[in-house]
């Protein structure tokens, strides 16, 4: 009897004493150049973060290698608390040990989810002075072997939108030049300064920039019309079954104590559910995931990407 209330009390005593918090700043790493969608979403979500608590964020770029370079350093890190990564899924996720083998250093699904922030459909977009307006002009523009059609991708993720196009519509590869960005922002600023006329980027990314006139939307790989962008052609009613987008997972590294887990589910995921971030998504055209503000969610959700993608990931590698 006196072993079964000592085992309590210890018990309680230790749910009592494995509370967390931080204790310093949070490293938050983005694996693209500034301007990419895992960054614009992240830092919605920190600003309100950091109004309702005491902690801070401090964001560090590490492009490279479509995000290889900040998720290898991700995953030798401390399992404290203190480091995170915003990871776009399709880079992270799909098929890294396929497109770079020897440099992937870690196994995704090692990584501990805190949430998917939020989701964006792929967008094909043009420069404003492209004779292209059209999913079907882009498609005719790339059957003609006149000249190379240039496209302009933030990582390889991007590319599977490009792959499937040509694959479904039997373009020739000859006839079409991928070339890869640190990120969706740095893509778009070739297109928008006339070095390269297309571009295939999250509609999140290339949305701020439309008021600007230097860019133009020729589709969205949704499987529904958005909100805001009803006028602006789904590639599905062109290319069948084009639908595809991204999303960006706060992931903490392997390993990370459940105290570290709790702390937070308990203050980052109640964010993503208030009025100001909603207000903010609806307004740069990010979809909210409220099936995936779980660690089993996202898993369940990388999975399936998984399933879906994978297949077209191996029939190109995106050097």
């Amino acid at each position: 009897m006196k072993k079964t209330i000592v085992s309590v009390v210890l018990a309680i005593a230790s749910s009592v004493a494995i509370a967390w918090e931080p204790s310093k700043p949070i490293i938050t790493l983005i694996g693209n150049s500034p301007g990419s969608g895992n960054e614009i979403s992240f830092r919605m979500v920190q600003t309100e973060l950091e109004k309702k608590s005491n902690v801070s964020f401090v964001i560090v770029n590490k492009p490279g290698v479509s995000e290889l370079v900040a998720a290898n350093y991700f995953a030798t890190q401390p399992a404290d608390g203190h480091t995170t990564l915003v990871a776009a899924c399709n880079d992270i996720y799909v098929a890294p040990e396929v497109w770079y083998p020897t440099a992937t250093k870690f196994n995704a699904m090692d990584f501990v989810p805190v949430a998917t922030i939020g989701k964006a459909p792929l967008a094909f977009w043009a420069n404003i002075d492209s004779k292209v307006n059209t999913p079907q002009e882009l498609i005719d523009a790339m059957r003609k072997n006149d000249r190379k059609i240039n496209f302009a991708l933030g990582s390889p993720g991007h590319r599977l939108a490009l792959e499937y196009l040509i694959e479904n519509q039997k373009i020739p590869h000859s006839h079409v030049q991928p070339i890869m960005y640190k990120g969706g922002g740095a893509a778009l600023l070739d297109v928008m300064g006339g070095h390269v006329e297309f571009a295939i980027t999250p509609v999140a990314t290339g949305w701020p920039n439309m008021p600007s006139g230097r860019l133009k939307l020729i589709g969205v790989a949704s499987d529904k019309k958005l909100a805001g962008l009803e006028k602006y052609p789904l590639m599905k009613d062109t290319v069948t079954g084009l639908t595809i987008g991204t999303c960006w997972s706060l992931l903490l590294p392997p390993g990370t104590p459940q105290n570290v887990q709790a702390w937070y589910r308990d203050n980052f995921v109640p964010i993503l559910h208030t009025k100001e971030i909603q207000t903010q998504f609806e307004k740069n055209l990010i979809q909210p995931a409220p099936n995936e503000h779980t660690p089993e969610g996202v898993k369940e959700s990388m999975t399936n990407l998984r399933r879906i993608w994978m297949p077209v990931a191996q029939r190109f590698s995106p050097e």
